[in-house]
C-alpha cells in the first residue's frame, strides 16, 4: 500500500511501550528520508504516520520526477495496516501488470469487473473508481505539452524566416561584390543556368553548414542533460535528417532571388562594373 497524503513525522515522542505495542513497519521514500533523517539511516528508526508509530524497515531507490511531481514522496505500508489504522481516509492506488502487452484490454475489463464486484455496484451505477494505463498517462502528457510544442514550432518558423532573410541579404551583397566575376564567367561561355546554380548551391551550403552546427549543438545539449539530470535523451535519425533538410531548404528558397538576379546580369555591364 502506498500513501502520500498522511502526515509523516519523526516518532521521538512515543514511549518504548507504545512502540513495542503498536508499531507497524513501513518503507520510506527518499523525500521523507531526507526531511526526517538527513544525516543518518532511517532503517530501524520510529516515525509517526497519522499519529500512529511505524518502524522503518527500508528505503526506496530515488526515481526522480514526472510532470513536475516527485515520485519519491511516498511511504510504503502493508495494506492491512493501512485499512486498520486509517480506513476510508486514504486515497487508494492499486498497481497491476498484464501478463503481456496484448492482454492489456482484457486486464482492464477484468479489473473493472473485480472492482465493481468489491464495491457492490449494480449494473445501472457508474464506476466510482478510475483505471489508468501508461497510454492514458501518455495521452495526458501529450495534451499538456501539445500547446507548448505548437508555440515552439511557431518560434522556430519565425527563426527560419528571419535566418532566410539574412541569407538572402548576404547573397545579394555577394552578387554585388562579384559582379565583375560574373561578367568574366559569362564572357568565357558560362550560361545563365550555370550562374544560377552557382549561387543557389552557395546559399544551400551556407544554410546546410548552419544546420549541421545546430544539430551538433542540440545533440551536445541533449547529452549533457542525459548525463547531469534524470531525464533520458534520444534523437531519432529521421529527426536529424529533417533538421538538415529544413536548413538546406531555407537556403534553396531564399537563395533563388539572388541567384536569378546574378544570372540575368548583362556581361558587358558587369565587366564595366567598378
Amino acid at each position: 500500500m502506498v500513501t502520500n497524503n498522511i502526515a509523516v513525522s519523526t516518532g521521538r515522542f512515543f514511549t518504548e511501550a507504545e512502540v513495542k505495542g503498536r508499531a507497524a513497519v513501513c518503507v520510506l521514500g527518499p523525500d521523507h528520508v531526507e526531511s526526517l533523517f538527513p544525516h543518518a539511516s532511517a532503517v530501524g528508526r520510529t516515525i509517526a504516520i497519522g499519529g500512529q508509530p511505524f518502524t522503518v524497515v527500508g528505503e526506496t531507490e530515488p526515481r526522480g520526477k514526472l510532470l513536475g511531481q516527485s515520485l519519491d514522496d511516498m511511504v510504503l505500508i502493508p495494506y492491512t495496516t493501512a485499512d486498520k489504522n486509517f480506513g476510508p481516509r486514504l486515497r487508494m492506488i492499486l498497481n497491476a501488470k498484464p501478463v503481456s502487452p496484448e492482454q492489456i484490454e482484457v486486464a482492464i475489463d477484468q479489473i473493472r469487473e473485480v472492482m465493481r464486484r468489491q464495491r457492490k455496484l449494480s449494473y445501472h451505477q457508474s464506476d466510482n473508481f478510475a483505471v489508468f494505463t501508461d497510454q492514458t498517462l501518455l495521452s495526458l502528457y501529450q495534451s499538456i505539452t501539445g500547446a507548448f510544442y505548437i508555440v515552439m514550432v511557431a518560434i522556430s518558423s519565425i527563426g527560419l524566416m528571419v535566418g532566410g532573410i539574412g541569407v538572402m541579404n548576404i547573397m545579394l551583397v555577394s552578387v554585388t561584390e562579384r559582379t565583375r566575376e560574373i561578367g568574366v564567367r559569362k564572357a568565357i561561355g558560362a550560361r545563365q543556368r550555370d550562374i544560377l546554380w552557382q549561387f543557389i548551391v552557395e546559399a544551400m551550403t551556407l544554410t546546410g553548414t548552419g544546420g549541421v552546427v545546430g544539430v551538433a549543438a542540440g545533440l551536445l545539449v541533449g547529452w549533457l542533460v542525459d548525463v547531469f539530470t534524470p531525464l533520458a535523451f534520444a534523437v531519432p535519425i529521421w529527426g536529424i535528417v529533417i533538421a538538415f533538410l529544413s536548413a538546406t531548404s531555407v537556403g534553396l528558397f531564399f537563395g533563388i532571388y539572388p541567384a536569378v538576379k546574378a544570372a540575368r546580369l548583362d556581361p558587358v555591364e558587369s565587366l564595366r562594373y567598378e
